[in-house]
């Protein structure tokens, strides 16, 4: 009996033994979960700096090729950056050599073409009056400029890393994509929604002759726009939205000065000319230089409304008028709200 009791505790050794190792063989064959794949056909430099409360972007894309040429470019100029406390010149910097500046955009600060006027990559600078989180910044440009899937908080210190910039903490971001799909409707390089997902949050009526191009995606995105003509410049009307503050009154004029080419002001004149907008009071800016925008800049809630008509002075001459009943037929709806 003692032995059989023996035998047996033997065998029940080895087969569990003989268990423990068929487990481990089978733990260790499981494929480990792997990172996300692509081909990393475009590549996104960024660096974020913030100033009493303002925060700025600084963002290089282009083919992963084009812009590895010029990360040392990029990393020279976003440490020669500077604030000097200016209203009318709040930041300064060094060019490189060979660098080439490009026409101010809608609420973009300044462009600047690495390889050559209209070449890619390029580098925009933007200006924002708040401070939004990491995350969302670095998840937008995945889902706009890289096309691919959003990443989570822990994965942040993957592609970023801290940067001294004069007597400031910045942050500098590296990440690649395979690059947003023609026709996707989260925007992109080259890509464009048809329509807009949601109903528009306004009703109005378009003047004859203006072609309603739609919304366009973007840092921040146009709710619609239309054309006038084909240029160049092309004369556009464009509707924008924004919520919260929008900063100094006197800092947007002189960005749309700069926008159509003409000189800062020092101090604001007076009260500018008022229209209304859909109950709401809209102030009116006619500004001209090498060529012209009229602008209607509504507040309305927690919401700022911009109302831009910009090209060639002769064309928004003409139709300054119409651009004045498209604002006057303006009723806010609440839709896509």
């Amino acid at each position: 009996m003692t032995r059989y009791r023996f035998l047996l505790w033997l065998f029940l050794v080895a087969y569990l033994t003989g268990c423990g190792e068929n487990e481990s063989i089978r733990t260790e064959t499981v494929p480990k979960p792997t990172a996300e794949a692509f081909d990393p056909k475009v590549r996104l430099l960024a660096a974020i700096l913030e100033q009493n409360g303002d925060q700025w972007f600084f963002k290089l894309v282009g083919p992963t090729a084009e812009v590895s040429k010029f990360t040392e470019a990029f990393a020279t100029f976003v440490q020669s950056v500077r604030f000097t406390g200016k209203a009318d010149e709040p930041i300064q910097w060094t060019v490189p050599p060979g660098w080439e500046t490009g026409p101010k955009k809608e609420l973009r600060y300044a462009t600047f073409f690495l390889a050559g006027k209209d070449k890619l990559p390029e580098l925009s600078v933007f200006k924002f009056d708040r401070i939004s989180p990491l995350l969302d910044n670095v998840n937008r440009w995945c889902r706009v400029d890289l096309g691919r899937t959003a990443l989570r908080e822990r994965d942040l210190k993957k592609v970023t890393q801290s940067v001294r910039v004069g007597d400031r903490e910045g942050t500098l971001i590296d990440l690649t994509g395979p690059g947003v799909k023609p026709g996707d409707a989260h925007g992109g390089m080259g890509a464009m929604p048809k329509k807009m997902p949601r109903p528009l949050p306004l009703e109005y009526v378009a003047p004859a002759g203006w072609q309603e191009t739609g919304p366009r995606p973007g840092f921040v995105p146009i709710l619609t726009a239309f054309t006038l003509d084909d240029g160049p410049p092309k004369t556009e009307a464009t509707v924008i939205v924004m919520r919260g503050t929008t900063g100094d009154l006197l800092e947007n004029v002189n960005r749309w000065r700069g926008q159509v080419g003409a000189q800062p002001l020092t101090r604001l004149e007076g009260e500018p000319p008022a229209l209304e907008v859909g109950g709401a009071k809209g102030m009116v800016f006619d500004i001209e230089g090498k060529s012209r925008m009229l602008m209607v800049m509504a507040k309305r809630n927690d919401e700022t409304w911009y109302f831009k008509l910009m090209g060639k002075s002769d064309v928004v001459a003409k139709n300054k008028a119409a651009f004045e009943t498209f604002i006057k037929s303006i009723k806010f709806n609440g839709g896509g709200r």
